[in-house]
């Protein structure tokens, strides 16, 4: 297995772009959007934050 560094750079250019053009524009929708696309909690931050939920603070 070998990792293309320039398929690599490329992919991180665009979702930055995406991402700052998101926030340029103050676009709450697109960023719900993209949150839903890319973002996985896993089942041990999930635990952890149950966790802190009945924390006084």
């Amino acid at each position: 297995m070998y990792v293309v560094w320039l398929h690599i750079e490329r992919a991180v250019e665009s979702l930055s772009k995406e991402i700052l053009t998101i926030q340029a524009k103050g676009d709450k929708e697109a960023a719900g959007l993209l949150l839903h696309k890319y973002c996985v909690m896993t089942e041990p931050p999930k635990i952890a934050l149950k966790k802190l939920e009945n924390i006084q603070v």
